[in-house]
């Protein structure tokens, strides 16, 4: 989910009364208040600026909105394994799928890092995950 949708979480009048017995720092106490038990719970923070004029005061929109994502992610990762989704990587010669060049440039003075990686993001099962459009509604409590 978004941070738009952990603050709606936290900030809900029946969160708010059920976490009187719950410290809001502890990273364990939404799986203890909600039962929860997978591994963990991403939260995403991204924004974009929606406004076209560069020179015009920033509009800032989540990229997440309102949906959450309910995924199984394999923490194995092997290639036939049910996953929600993997990131494919391509193997250079040598095994590596990030090899890393290094070499010192005395002309600028600098020792020089190069790491080659191709890679694509892929969903790769529909029945490991689960979309919720408009979870919540965009009023904070």
């Amino acid at each position: 989910m978004g941070r738009l949708g952990q603050n709606w979480l936290e900030n809900h009048p029946d969160v708010v009364s059920r976490f009187t017995n719950f410290m809001l720092t502890d990273a364990e106490a939404f799986k203890a208040l909600t039962g929860f038990d997978g591994e963990m719970i991403l939260v995403g923070d991204d924004q974009y600026n929606t406004n076209d004029i560069l020179e015009a005061t920033e509009t800032l929109v989540s990229v997440w909105g309102k949906d959450v994502i309910l995924a199984y992610v394999n923490p194995e990762m092997t290639e036939n394994d049910l996953s929600f989704g993997k990131t494919f990587a391509q193997r250079y010669p040598g095994g590596d799928t990030r090899p890393t060049d290094r070499w010192r440039d005395e002309d600028r003075a600098s020792d020089m890092v190069r790491t080659h990686w191709k890679w694509d993001i892929k969903l790769t099962s529909s029945i490991a995950g689960y979309l919720i459009k408009d979870a919540f509604s965009a009023t904070a409590w």
